[in-house]
């Protein structure tokens, strides 16, 4: 049952009447997502279906998934299980929808058909729609006349009066036709509860189309009947549905059916005020989760520019999506919606990212520390899979965890998501390098004997094994190797770009001091034992060689 103070706030904000308002507060809340499988799950679509989500949750309502598939020459194969799948990630769970059924079934239109048939039917029946004959042709030429004319295109009723001799003559001769909503000549007035008091005269548009010519109806159609059918008490959808709802209100009406509260979000634009576009990459859920954004990050994002959630400092860093979800649903205020369409920079999406994986490497939830090192380890054995040092050495599971939480400790702040630590620039953390003397390596061979006359490797190596590896031990080896460099001529950053290349492969790259903190104590000695060997081979065989 709906939550009296939010509904007092909503009716209070939107001047909507105290009738609607006892109907509010004693009617059960039903909400529905209702996507359409013509590709993957838009952002937009993610933050409508957040907003449904909250909404039922927090006044004890369902809510309600199912798919719009009506419009059959836009389905996309495969774009119903990846949005049910991108909700079950997002942890936007449905009480009912086309997986887990329920009594208001089939939640999926095309499966509704002959419903949709009937109610059409009914409303030519009843006068309220009629039978559209005119041909795609001369639909055509309206259109194209109307442009030459610079008039707003729209359909010029010619149907609307025809005779019965004329209809029955038409369908005799099995002349194909649409049904069409007869819209009243006046403008409707109708009550939204972010908007209040919206009025539109719907007639200058043309009588729309709400049954097609193959059986299947429009959205106008689908979604009326659908949301009677399904006892849907709330309708919250985006802001471009505003206008239109004028014509499901006259179909409600036409029918005698109890019409529905309707709540109208803002819409999400980019900045220079045009609508996001689905030819843009970033707005789909799908290929932000498969850059490796998490719920977490993508839900604080939504909820951000959705607004409606006072007292909360965004992002909000949660264990989990799940945690996330109970505080956002415990400040959900539908009245503290802000009105005006929201500006997105998707940049904020990293600085978001950026600060919760931040705040999830310095947990102190060893169940969260263990789920991180376990999603890590498990993007690693994939990617590298034989090549990963933990195959090529005996690694025990603490040992393992050990290096993991080192390279996690270090690298937190500087990456944007988890997946960032398996891009080709940290290769050298998880593979061991080989450096090896070519002629083209001018700075080995500048550095390689002298390196090898003062023993420096050796001298590291035996120092590096006196030290405990904390963070203010790994410092002193920086100035170690200062030192002793400068007594024996050494350039310093020659040095460590040499060192740098001795244990990562690379010349360019963190400083030595993240370096040594990052492979920890073992590794770091490990690959200076390896490049040593590698060395001493090289020289050996160079030697051979010009022998």
């Amino acid at each position: 049952m709906l939550t009296y103070s939010i509904t007092k706030r909503l009716c209070l904000s939107s001047g909507i009447s105290s009738r609607h308002l006892r109907r509010l507060i004693h009617k059960e809340v039903r909400v529905r997502f209702a996507p359409s499988p013509t590709g993957f799950l838009h952002i937009g679509g993610l933050r409508t279906a957040l907003y449904n989500y909250l909404f039922a949750r927090a006044n004890n309502g369902k809510f309600i998934v199912r798919i719009e598939d009506t419009d059959q020459t836009r389905v996309v194969d495969g774009a119903t299980s990846s949005i049910l799948s991108t909700l079950e990630w997002a942890g936007l769970h449905p009480q009912e929808s086309p997986e887990k059924g329920g009594e208001f079934g089939p939640y999926i239109q095309s499966e509704r058909i002959k419903s949709y048939q009937a109610i059409a039917n009914k409303l030519v029946d009843s006068g309220a729609a009629y039978r559209c004959f005119c041909s795609q042709r001369r639909l055509a030429i309206l259109k194209k006349d109307q442009i030459k004319r610079k008039e707003t295109g729209r359909y010029d009723n010619r149907c609307r009066e025809l005779t019965d001799a004329e209809i029955n003559s038409n369908l005799d001769q099995k002349v194909p036709y649409v049904i069409r909503l007869r819209l009243k000549d006046e403008f409707h007035q109708i009550e939204d509860a972010l908007f209040g008091k919206v009025s539109h005269n719907a007639h200058f548009e043309g009588d729309p189309v709400i049954l097609k010519s193959d059986g299947f109806p429009t959205y106008h159609l689908a979604n009326v009947v659908d949301d009677h059918m399904m006892q849907i008490s709330h309708v919250i959808r985006g802001k471009e549905w505003l206008t239109s709802t004028t014509k499901h209100v006259q179909i409600y009406e036409a029918l005698g059916w109890e019409v529905p509260t309707f709540m109208h979000l803002p819409l999400l634009i980019n900045k220079d005020g045009s609508k996001l576009s689905k030819r843009q990459g970033d707005v789909y859920v799908e290929e932000s989760r498969a850059k490796g954004y998490s719920p977490c990050a993508l839900l604080n994002f939504m909820a951000y520019y959705g607004s409606g959630f006072p007292n909360i400092n965004f992002p909000v860093c949660a264990s989990n999506h799940y945690e996330l979800l109970n505080i956002l649903e415990q400040s959900f205020n539908p009245y503290r919606l802000v009105l005006s369409d929201a500006i997105v920079d998707f940049s904020k999406l990293d600085d978001f990212s950026t600060l919760l994986t931040k705040h999830k490497f310095e947990s102190s939830d060893k169940k969260v520390m263990q789920g991180v090192r376990k999603e890590l380890y498990q993007l690693l054995e994939q990617k590298f899979e034989k090549e990963l040092i933990f195959n090529q050495e005996e690694f025990t599971a603490t040992e393992i965890d050990k290096y993991l939480n080192g390279i996690l400790c270090s690298r937190k702040g500087h990456i944007v998501k988890l997946n960032d630590l398996i891009k080709e620039e940290y290769d050298y953390l998880w593979c061991r390098p080989q450096p090896l003397i070519s002629e083209e390596d001018t700075m080995f061979h500048e550095f390689l004997y002298d390196f090898i006359r003062y023993g420096l490797i050796h001298v590291l190596s035996r120092f590096l094994n006196t030290v405990t590896w904390e963070p203010l031990d790994v410092e002193t080896i920086a100035s170690y190797l200062n030192n002793h460099g400068r007594e024996k001529g050494l350039h310093y950053p020659k040095v460590m770009k040499f060192l740098r290349k001795l244990l990562s492969g690379r010349e360019q790259g963190p400083k030595i001091v993240d370096l040594l903190l990052m492979l920890n104590k073992r590794e770091s000695l490990l690959r200076l034992d390896i490049a040593l060997s590698n060395i001493e081979r090289e020289i050996e065989v160079e030697y051979l060689r010009k022998k």
